[in-house]
């Protein structure tokens, strides 16, 4: 893992190729890796346009493929979501207006299985400004113009997000706070103390 991305950022020309080569080869499956995956958006980061222009070409490829396509299976995926994030943030505008397009089905897809998170943080990606020319109460992005006459978004219920999160206590049965004896076959019995009297 942190060989081969070295072997990326750092190698030599020929060693670079040799890695870029075996991951196009195994993309999916190295995406969905938990180490490898690390490896595929790294090679995204330092490769040239036509290797992610390659990418993109395997993921058509599969898209059409019997059961599920290559594409929702990244989606869907706690590691290749990270993958297609990153190959959205670094395409050039003409791929990344052809990788929308192919995405957009497969998202609505995998919004009617229940991946909310994982669709969620690819739609952000998918908003990045296609025109840095334009002004700046008008941004393109992705094949939608939004104007500055937009309704925002509501607010957050409330700025500290730590109020939507549980106590750092952990939850625990009763038994354990009264400080009553475990005994699990083949275990040690612990008393916990009760840490709520006063």
């Amino acid at each position: 893992n942190y060989v081969a991305q070295h072997v990326v950022e750092y190698g030599f020309p020929p060693d670079r190729q040799r890695v870029l080569e075996l991951v196009l080869k195994g993309l999916e499956g190295y995406s969905k890796h938990k180490f490898a995956s690390n490896v595929v958006e790294k090679c995204l980061t330092h490769s040239e346009e036509t290797w992610k222009h390659d990418v993109i070409g395997v993921i058509v490829r599969n898209n059409n493929r019997e059961g599920e396509s290559m594409l929702l299976g990244l989606i869907r995926d706690n590691y290749g979501n990270y993958v297609i994030q990153k190959l959205l943030d670094l395409l050039s505008q003409q791929d990344f207006d052809h990788f929308i397009d192919i995405l957009q089905p497969e998202l609505a897809k995998a919004k009617r299985t229940g991946c909310g998170k994982q669709v969620t943080a690819i739609e952000k990606r998918m908003q990045r400004p296609c025109d840095q020319s334009l002004l700046p109460h008008q941004a393109v992005f992705g094949t939608r113009t939004i104007s500055q006459n937009t309704t925002p978004p509501p607010p957050p219920l409330t700025a500290d997000q730590r109020s939507l999160q549980t106590s750092s206590v952990g939850s625990v049965n009763g038994d354990t706070l009264e400080g009553a004896t475990s005994s699990r076959k083949g275990s040690v019995e612990h008393v916990v103390p009760n840490v709520f009297e006063a």
